[in-house]
């Protein structure tokens, strides 16, 4: 009975070695275009855009008065001496929609300052982000 287990490993292993060497590699292109003048192929582009968007609440808390509007809420509910209500759901929107409130001017200046002439493509991105910083340092 060994031989024939030894004879069955045997063409076992060839033809699974004779599998592999037919089919090539599956690669994932990089980049759609010919030169260097060609965009990030799709399943590139959707990663990005969920690394970034995985990055906003740190750009939130970090750029923004969101924390302090919410600490200041949630103070003024301690000093009215209930203890959940209103509730943190209701606090964080509340603290959300006043930070873009109070953040409004300054992402307008961003917007027409560096946005918009970067899109159009009359300057590049080391100026944009240049523009862009002056407004977001005073707010600071």
């Amino acid at each position: 009975m060994r031989p024939k287990h030894l004879i069955a490993l045997v063409l076992l292993a060839a033809g699974s070695a004779f599998a592999q060497s037919q089919t090539p590699p599956a690669t994932l292109p990089l980049l759609v275009g010919q030169g260097s003048g060609g965009s990030y192929s799709v399943p590139i582009q959707t990663l990005l855009f969920f690394t970034a968007l995985g990055f906003l609440p740190a750009v939130i808390l970090m750029m923004t008065a969101f924390t302090r509007i919410a600490i200041v809420l949630s103070l003024m509910r301690q000093a009215l001496g209930t203890q959940a209500a209103p509730p943190n759901q209701v606090i964080v929107g509340l603290s959300l929609f006043l930070t873009f409130f109070v953040m409004s001017p300054t992402l307008d200046k961003v917007y027409a300052e560096a946005w918009q002439p970067y899109s159009a493509g009359s300057i590049g991105f080391d100026v944009a982000l240049q523009r862009a910083e002056v407004p977001m340092r005073g707010f600071m």
